[in-house]
């Protein structure tokens, strides 16, 4: 896929395995020990100021690639381009004056925060360690900034509360403050309103929507809700089995998906102009265990529409249309027989 000047974060060929934990009987007999490939090769690039999303089902990797590109798990192989400069390999010393610029909205608002910890001790706390701050008044001062940001208003009010004294919304609202005020430019949103309210969860999407507006934030957003990532992002790509098997403008990706997994995942999404004989996709069987990855195609075991050569050899990324990509075998075969019915009319 093509760099572009604009370009904040570059991703190449990115892997994380994880050793499969293993018996009492299958170490004493030595067998061979197992990688759950959590994050496999998986390349994409976001611009500045642009919202990228990652979807797909629970325990496709997502969240393992947000964690990796932010260097909070160590990637096996692959690169980190950030502004210029591969920080794959940079070691912990040296990731400190990338860590203010990157920063990571955690999933659960009851997990994320030190329940010992009040709000201002949680928010003043990275800035104290990252030695942002020279005085106790500019320390407040940022506090109560990021806190207005996030909207948790009046500020006095939640400034030395405790997290239990705060509902789910608030928690992830102090969350976040602690990532503004850093005054990052790249963040990791990992599915943070997956644990809330509908009505909380549209309050937080339109803040982050306006933050981003306003501060010209780059995001990676994290997502197993299809409609969410419609609403929030400018591009989306689908993940399965730690690869990215579609990626592509959201609004394209949703009326035109190409991957029959993508097909799927639209198919079931609630919708109120659903077409009466539109039925939805129900994939059959379970997904494969990942640390016993099928050859060929990851998704031909489920898949509706496979082929022979879709359980043999792995595809690889065609775009179809411009920055519309997918690794099909089924749609790649029918894209080069409409190509040669299209030359056969030119040449008549």
């Amino acid at each position: 896929m093509e760099m572009k000047d604009d370009v904040l974060i570059e991703v190449k060929h990115l892997k994380k395995y994880f050793l499969k934990s293993q018996g009492l009987l299958s170490t004493l007999f030595r067998e061979d020990k197992g990688y759950i490939k959590a994050v496999d090769d998986v390349g994409f690039s976001i611009r500045r100021g642009e919202a990228f999303c990652v979807s797909g089902e629970s325990g496709c990797g997502k969240t393992t690639l947000g964690k990796t590109i932010l260097k909070l798990i160590e990637p096996d192989e692959g690169q980190i381009i950030y502004r210029g400069e591969d920080i794959a390999p940079l070691e912990p010393k040296e990731m400190r004056k990338w860590r203010t610029k990157m920063q990571i909205i955690f999933q659960d608002p009851y997990e994320s925060l030190d329940p010992r910890a009040k709000v201002y001790d949680s928010i003043s706390e990275p800035l104290i360690v990252n030695r942002l701050v020279k005085s106790y008044s500019e320390t407040r001062e940022r506090v109560m900034q990021a806190l207005e940001l996030a909207g948790l208003v009046p500020v006095e009010n939640y400034i030395y509360k405790y997290p239990h004294n705060l509902s789910g919304g608030e928690r992830q609202r102090v969350g976040i403050a602690t990532a503004l005020a850093l005054e990052p430019e790249f963040i990791v949103a990992d599915e943070p309103s997956s644990m809330l309210d509908v009505s909380v969860q549209a309050n937080l999407l339109a803040l982050l929507k306006r933050l981003r507006k306003e501060k010209n934030l780059t995001f990676l957003f994290i997502t197993h809700d299809l409609s969410v990532a419609y609403c929030f992002s400018d591009r989306q790509a689908i993940m399965y089995l730690g690869k990215i098997v579609e990626i592509g403008p959201t609004v394209e990706l949703a009326a035109s998906p190409i991957h029959p997994y993508t097909k799927a995942l639209i198919s079931v999404v609630p919708t109120i102009d659903r077409v009466k004989d539109q039925q939805p996709i129900v994939l059959r069987g379970e997904t494969p265990n990942p640390d016993n990855i099928p050859p060929g195609c990851r998704f031909h075991p489920r898949c509706y529409c496979k082929v022979e050569r879709c359980s043999v050899e792995e595809p690889k990324m065609v775009e179809y249309t411009p920055g519309h990509y997918a690794a099909c075998w089924v749609q790649e075969e029918e894209k080069v027989k409409k190509g040669n019915e299209l030359c056969e009319k030119v040449i008549l």
